[in-house]
């Protein structure tokens, strides 16, 4: 264990750890260099901010838009089922009557597979993320987005739709 000491000097208390002076400040003191950094960071300009916090603005606009993405596709599925060629594609035939139509029980599953998918998420964001950290746990989960939207994109039928659209809502949980 390293010796400690302590010393008064000029400045206020120094507290020496293995001949390293550490200086506590008071209350008054930090708040004082709190307030004098928020005035630094006031007069910059926007142009100095994005240069000096560039990897910060970065990680910024990459997590909003993943959120603004997660927004937009828990609910596409469900639009397109109201077009034409998307029911040509994984519906069936009902006659002249009512033409392609997908079946009540396929857009209900395509609809609760994302809600159900992405309650798995969140539960794995808790854990991965206590576990892993948040960056990680982000990059992982847009990486394995990325596979598995082409499982979506690319699906020749109602029950490869199904799984692309299960697969992809665990990374919108997380």
């Amino acid at each position: 264990m390293a010796d400690i000491t302590t010393s008064k000097g000029l400045d206020g208390d120094h507290v020496e750890k293995s001949g390293v002076a550490v200086e506590e400040l008071s209350e008054k003191q930090l708040n004082n260099e709190a307030h004098t950094a928020t005035d630094a960071e006031h007069t910059i300009t926007v142009g100095q901010a994005l240069k000096i916090y560039k990897w910060a603005v970065l990680w910024s606009v990459l997590i909003s838009t993943t959120v603004v993405m997660e927004g937009y596709d828990t609910t596409l599925i469900g639009s397109f089922m109201a077009y034409p060629g998307f029911k040509q594609r994984y519906g069936t035939w009902t006659g002249d009557e009512n033409g392609w139509q997908i079946s009540a029980n396929w857009q209900n599953a395509l609809n609760v597979t994302g809600a159900i998918g992405t309650i798995i998420g969140a539960l794995l964001n808790g854990v991965l993320t206590a576990k892993y950290g948040h960056r990680k746990v982000i990059i992982g989960g847009l990486a394995a987005l990325a596979a598995f939207v082409f499982i979506t994109f690319f699906a020749k039928d109602t029950g490869m739709l199904l799984g692309g659209q299960f697969l992809c809502s665990i990374p919108w949980g997380m």
